[in-house]
């Protein structure tokens, strides 16, 4: 007998079909299309036939049942399986006649930029160290005597000056609309530096910008990734051989603060648009040991699991990362891009979803 009934103690009891024993009700999964809305087969016998059939189709024995030989070979079938996949797409994309959506992605809008200032005009009776200046002792507040910009797709630098008046406000009339432009903001201590000048000069003059800026700051990549034995980025440029900044001294600031040259102020905007140029090249060689700080495909209205880099699908497992918490990540690869990225173990689901399908 196979149904459900009543023993001796009252007890509502059913016989496994595999074992043969007479067990109680909660010890068989629940299966509305059952007599007695539950399963004829124990729980400890279906969970033992589903080990076997799961360590057949693992090609492990009954002696291998670890869950840590089982999490490897997991592992290492869904590996292939991704790899075969890519493979096979690879061929599919190289024999379309259509261009792939790839090409048609966006890139990201990088802005580099690099400001010089002026310094505070004062009264002071005598010189030496430890002096208190008061801030009412200021004739003339200090500003921005220029900006050089550029774009990660362009070759061009942009630079803007202040008006025969020193006064910065032309700068930033124009300048804010380019920032306010741009998916993310390369400086050199722009963090501590360049963005609060701009922010704080700004404020002085009533021009309106965005409260949030995606930046990213060299200084601070040198400084946290690296340890070269000068941050500054004079030194990191000769370092990877892109050359030095043009040399100044204090009589350069002299010559346009005091004496408005107009030769020094061409050869402040040379020595500012040098930066720029060096900055770019320096960000090139750092940012690629540095995580990403915008999302590619997202910003152009692709799905969360392609490269944050390109918004290509042609991405490639490194890694598979567990934190102290048991949170599984993935360690990525853009093969377009070459550079690297983690992904939630759910976009990486998702993104082995899509190559299947």
């Amino acid at each position: 007998m196979n149904k459900v009934y009543v023993n001796k103690e009252g007890q509502l009891v059913r016989k496994c079909k595999n074992c043969g024993e007479v067990k109680t009700i909660d010890q068989f999964h629940k299966d509305p299309h059952g007599h007695g809305g539950i399963r004829t087969e124990c729980k400890k016998c279906r969970n033992e036939r589903l080990a076997h059939e799961k360590l057949n189709g693992l090609g492990l024995s009954i002696e291998q049942y670890k869950p840590r030989n089982i999490d490897r070979a997991l592992e290492k079938q869904e590996e292939a399986a991704y790899h075969t996949e890519m493979v096979k797409k690879a061929k599919e994309l190289s024999t379309e006649v259509s261009q792939p959506l790839e090409a048609k992605v966006v890139p990201l809008k990088a802005l580099f930029f690099d400001i010089e200032t002026s310094y505070n005009i004062g009264k002071f009776w005598r010189t030496g160290y430890n002096l208190s200046i008061h801030p009412a002792d200021i004739i003339k507040e200090r500003a921005i005597i220029c900006v050089s910009y550029k774009w990660n797709d362009s070759e061009e630098v942009h630079s803007i000056e202040w008006d025969e008046n020193q006064c910065d406000k032309v700068i930033l009339e124009q300048f804010i609309p380019v920032m306010n432009q741009a998916d993310v903001i390369v400086a050199h201590n722009g963090d501590r530096f360049d963005m609060k000048w701009i922010r704080t000069r700004a404020l002085r003059h009533g021009l309106e910008m965005h409260s949030k800026y995606n930046t990213i700051d060299t200084l601070k990549t040198a400084r946290r990734l690296f340890n070269f034995n000068s941050n500054k980025l004079d030194y990191i440029s000769e370092y990877l051989g892109f050359g030095n900044k043009l040399k100044t001294d204090l009589g350069l600031w002299d010559d346009i603060i005091l004496r408005k040259c107009p030769i020094a102020m061409n050869r402040m905007l040379d020595y500012c648009d040098k930066d720029v140029v060096l900055l770019e090249q320096v960000y090139d060689k750092l940012v690629r040991y540095e995580l990403p700080k915008a999302h590619v495909g997202v910003l152009n209205g692709l799905e969360r699991h392609t490269s944050p880099y390109s918004g290509s699908s042609n991405i490639i497992k490194l890694k598979r990362i567990t934190t102290a918490a048991g949170t599984a990540k993935y360690l990525m690869k853009d093969l377009d891009d070459g550079r690297q990225f983690m992904m939630s173990a759910t976009q990486y689901k998702k993104h082995l979803e899509s190559i299947e399908e």
